[in-house]
């Protein structure tokens, strides 16, 4: 089994942002974990919503797919920070719309 963590976030985000898919594969194979993690957590917490976790996980990869695309090198924080702000953004907004 092949561990991500050996993978340097800045070197795979800068091959995703040109286009290399086995990049971005190991960069959501890397953060896979977290996305399922906070998907749970996402419907533990909104329980009658009427969210499932496919979709929850569906909309943590698009904040995952943001952060890749938009991330800066040039930016303060790291890849990781971005990536969860990113991430816990889209579900937020899906579990508000998915409420309303």
């Amino acid at each position: 089994m092949t561990n991500y963590n050996e993978y340097n976030d800045y070197e795979l985000v800068f091959l995703a942002q040109e286009e290399n898919e086995d990049a971005v594969n190991i960069i959501y194979k890397k953060y896979k974990p977290i996305i399922v993690k906070k998907s749970k957590l996402a419907i533990y917490s909104t329980k009658n919503s009427g969210s499932e976790i496919n979709d929850v996980m569906q909309e943590a990869y698009l904040g995952l797919e943001e952060a890749i695309r938009n991330f800066s090198q040039n930016d303060e924080a790291t890849f990781y920070t971005f990536a969860n702000l990113c991430i816990d953004r889209k579900i937020s907004n899906y579990i508000r719309k998915m409420a309303n």
